[in-house]
């Protein structure tokens, strides 16, 4: 049984790099971790899980993914979640793009058949110079190896 996390994080990566934006502006999508300098907003492939579903003929996985929507305010500012959650629904409509398309490809290795929100959270925080207003959103996948 072959792992498909990086085969997942390359199709999210591929899908969404160049895809999104923020007020006409490009937003960068960063596998793991953001650049050290990297200037708010950007999206982070983050956290990965894989449980083995396993059944007599196919090898099956399920694994999730949490993309992080990362924006930023002059610590001054309030800020507000709005720019995160106009992302996050950029990242939901291309990730779960039509009833029955909202499988991303995985080939050669793997099969997605069947794609789902699971959900999202919001957090913040603040340093010297900004608040930070994040979104995670996590998507569930069941994986076929082939």
């Amino acid at each position: 049984m072959k792992d498909p996390s990086y085969a997942i994080r390359d199709a999210y990566y591929l899908l969404l790099n160049g895809n999104l934006t923020h007020k006409g502006n490009p937003v960068p999508v960063y596998d793991a971790s953001a650049a050290r300098y990297a200037i708010a907003p950007y999206v982070i492939l983050g956290e990965q899980t894989m449980v083995q579903r396993e059944n007599k003929c196919d090898f099956n996985s399920e694994c999730s993914i949490i993309l992080i929507v990362v924006t930023a305010f002059p610590a001054g500012d309030p800020g507000n979640k709005k720019y995160a959650d106009d992302i996050a629904n950029q990242v939901t409509s291309i990730i779960m793009q039509a009833p029955k398309t909202n499988n991303i490809d995985l080939s050669p290795d793997f099969i997605c058949q069947n794609t789902r929100l699971d959900g999202s959270n919001s957090s913040t925080s603040q340093d010297e110079t900004y608040k930070y207003v994040e979104k995670a959103i996590r998507f569930t996948h069941i994986i076929k190896e082939l």
